[in-house]
């Protein structure tokens, strides 16, 4: 399983907006993130990590993290990769 550190960075561009917005994530913005990363020069393939940054000591953080992981579910198919969410 390959682990992607470029790719909490891009799901970070999706969350910071929205959190000031105050939206919640919806799976469309997960997909587009995950079909945006299939347009890297060298686009991962296979099983690939998706880190979920976020503060433990924060409620707030830990529930949105866990809602960010039950919508990927076990794993975002985007072309030829399937992400995997993983909370760190």
């Amino acid at each position: 399983m390959k682990v992607l550190a470029m790719t909490s960075l891009a799901l970070g561009t999706i969350l910071v907006p929205l959190a000031h917005a105050q939206a919640d994530v919806t799976p469309k913005d997960l997909q587009v993130m995950a079909r945006a990363l299939g347009f890297m020069e060298k686009a991962p393939t296979g099983e690939v990590v998706l880190g979920i940054v976020y503060a433990p000591g924060n409620p707030q953080s830990a529930k949105e993290a866990e809602d960010i992981q039950k919508l990927l579910g076990d794993g975002l198919k985007a072309g030829a990769m399937v992400l995997k969410p993983r909370l760190v």
